[in-house]
């Protein structure tokens, strides 16, 4: 009886040293698939970082871009605006002058 009793206590012991081995093991796998899931969401939140950062960048590229644009698109209808204003200037200062020319030679 005290060799069954021996053998119970042992395998008890056993069970409960292999439970709590289980328990240590479950445990560091919980705590490496927590680490890794952080390392796996930093990774994408830093990838989305970067591609917010290019996207921004080429945002402010284009917008740059067309603002040179339509710069050089104003700057030159201005251009011929007072290309056309020195010439129509020109012309009526100068029929002015014929009026006056007249008026005087009559």
């Amino acid at each position: 009886m005290e060799d069954i009793t021996g053998k119970i206590l042992e395998t008890d012991r056993e069970a409960y040293r292999i439970l709590k081995e289980a328990e240590e093991k479950y445990e560091e796998i919980v705590k490496k698939a927590e680490e890794d899931r952080e390392k796996i969401l930093q990774n994408y939140r830093n990838k989305i970082e970067k591609q917010k950062t290019e996207l921004e960048k080429r945002f402010l590229e284009e917008i740059e871009r067309k603002r040179s644009e339509k710069e050089r698109e104003l700057e030159g209808k201005l251009k011929k605006i007072r290309e056309d204003f020195k010439k129509n200037r020109d012309r009526i200062i100068s029929e002015i002058l014929e009026i006056i020319q007249d008026e005087i030679c009559r």
